[in-house]
């Protein structure tokens, strides 16, 4: 009885594989049943399906030596504006206007492959973002703001090691991250609600189109950075391949959506778009890296000499100071900047500029290093002048990154006896000593595109000391009297030293005094019509944060 089950199954399946391979239609009926992906159509002579042509071209992406791709994002974003008011039981809706946003970035993507060990590829662009507001009522004034910006990633692999980097023009890392071959060969593993259209026959241009919808498109979702899970609100992916070579021409994204508010409807629409440009397999010998010290690509290029700039002239002394060595020093300064018939030049030629104007008059020059600042808006490049290796004076450069171009203002010309540090948000501090009981401490920081005065402190280590009418003079001003005064009353004149801070206040300058261990000194100000202030109130004006680290200078070479 077993026996006769078996043969009734072979035979069975006999026929079945007769009819399917006899009946063509009957064969397709069957495998049009499967997945989209797996759907053969014939065209040419061959046998293509959606899945046969993404791994051929996934093949070409992942092992061309040379492959060059240009892309394009758009994005808009309108809403209507409404007001709404409560009367009673009912509400009214105003019209009060419209506002809309865009964005627009070029891409230009490259990849160099030598082997699986050593590649790497770079994506660039330059971005711009633009925001409008108009209203419907003439009681508002209509608004608009614009930006541009420039970045540019690097990620590949060195002998074997990960290599990752990223440049940006601006003081935000801004731009779309996209993992351009993440989207050329999408995951076809990863589908979930994910509707196909292929229909095996190419277009009037020759080009066989793949269609890709769903909410999520999960099979291109890595390429917008570790961890995402969805397509960055894109619905829509089209591709298109050449029907005669099968290879992968382009690529389009499409992505629109429409949502209530509180006050409106807001539509925003998005498009990206990448065209292949080049790919080949011919031989890539080798990959250079790209010198990078500073993720703001302005900065960098300053520091690794690929972009001029223009030194100001002028050197600041906030310090007293050998007048003799000042004007050494300072005429060193402008006669190197001097040589350059533009004023414009790298780090490195002021350098050679600076010591050859230093030789001249048998000094020399110490490039101490440079300090990038936290924020990547500002760098400060410090030289100093010296004889027979003993420094003179030091030469304190700022540059800074304002409006996506470089500037240099407020150079600082600092003496040999005063002592200076930097920390990591970019400021500085010269420590000088005035008097046995008199010292001081000036910062300067880079803020809002320049590199100003911030505030400086001034100490006399004994209150009873501004009885002094000589040591009076140097700390007080215009509150001498008040001050004497007041010294001669504080019971604890002799013990308690004082501080007087002058600090910059959105474009003013404003000077307060504090009395050590004096938590609450309003009274004293009421009295003697001085501004007295806390140490905690006036440390708060200053900006400085209590987690800022002073910082060594970095050397060229390093």
């Amino acid at each position: 009885m077993k026996s006769k089950i078996i043969s009734r199954l072979i035979l069975i399946a006999i026929i079945a594989c007769a009819v399917y391979f006899s009946y063509p239609k009957i064969r397709q009926y069957i495998w049009n049943n499967q997945h989209p992906l797996d759907v053969t159509y014939e065209y040419d002579g061959q046998e293509i399906s959606v899945r046969k042509l993404f791994e051929a071209s996934n093949e070409n992406v992942h092992y061309a030596s040379h492959l060059n791709i240009s892309g394009k994002y758009s994005y808009s974003r309108s809403k209507d504006l409404v007001s709404t008011v409560n009367l009673g039981d009912k509400k009214e809706y105003f019209d009060m206007g419209t506002s809309s946003s865009s964005s627009s970035t070029s891409y230009e993507y490259k990849r160099l492959y030598i082997d699986k060990d050593n590649y790497l590829w770079t994506i660039s662009g330059s971005n711009s973002d633009s925001e409008r507001t108009d209203y419907s009522l003439a009681l508002f004034d209509d608004l608009s703001t614009s930006s541009s910006s420039s970045f540019k990633y690097y990620k590949g692999m060195l002998d074997g090691q990960e290599y990752t980097a990223s440049e940006y023009s601006d003081g935000s890392k801004s731009g779309l991250y996209i993992n351009v071959e993440k989207i050329l060969a999408p995951d076809l593993n990863n589908m979930k609600d994910t509707t196909v259209y292929f229909y095996g026959t190419p277009d009037a241009s020759g080009r066989f189109k793949v269609t890709f919808t769903g909410e999520k498109l999960y099979c291109i979702s890595e390429a917008f950075g570790e961890g995402s899970t969805s397509s960055n609100g894109f619905t829509e992916i089209i591709y298109s391949f050449d029907a005669k070579t099968k290879n992968l021409l382009s690529v389009s994204l499409n992505g629109n959506s429409e949502h209530e508010t509180y006050n409106g409807t807001s539509k925003e629409s998005k498009t990206l778009d990448f065209i292949i440009t080049n790919i080949s397999f011919d031989a890539c010998d080798s990959i250079e890296l790209p010198n990078i010290v500073c993720e703001n690509s302005q900065l960098n290029g300053a520091l690794s000499g690929d972009i001029l700039i223009q030194p100001s002239p002028m050197l600041n002394t906030e310090m007293s100071y050998d007048s003799d060595v000042s004007d050494t020093i300072t005429s060193i300064w402008e006669d190197a900047i001097d040589a350059f018939p533009d004023g414009a030049c790298t780090i490195s030629d002021l350098s050679s500029s600076l010591l050859d104007n230093a030789k001249e008059l048998g000094l020399d020059l110490i490039t101490d290093g440079y300090v990038v600042n936290e924020q990547e808006n500002g760098v400060l490049i410090k030289f100093s002048i010296s004889r027979d290796e003993a420094v003179l004076g030091s030469i304190v450069m700022p540059i800074v990154v304002s409006d996506e171009a470089l500037s240099n203002d407020n150079n600082l010309l600092i003496s040999i006896y005063d002592q200076v540090t930097v920390d990591n948000r970019g400021s500085i501090r010269v420590y000088h000593t005035i008097s046995d009981s008199l010292t001081s401490v000036t910062c300067y920081k880079v803020n809002n595109g320049s590199f100003n005065f911030s505030y400086s402190i001034l100490k006399e280590a004994k209150i009873s000391n501004l009885q002094n009418d000589k040591e009076l003079a140097l700390f007080a001003g215009a509150d001498s009297e008040n001050l004497k005064t007041f010294a001669g009353d504080y019971k604890q004149a002799e013990y308690a030293s004082i501080e007087k801070y002058v600090i910059e206040e959105k474009g003013d300058v404003y000077g307060y005094y504090v009395i050590e261990d004096e938590s609450h000194p309003d009274e004293y100000g009421t009295i003697y019509e001085l501004p007295f202030k806390s140490k905690d109130a006036v440390e708060e004006k200053t900006g400085d944060n209590r987690n800022d680290t002073v910082v060594e200078w970095i050397k060229f070479d390093e």
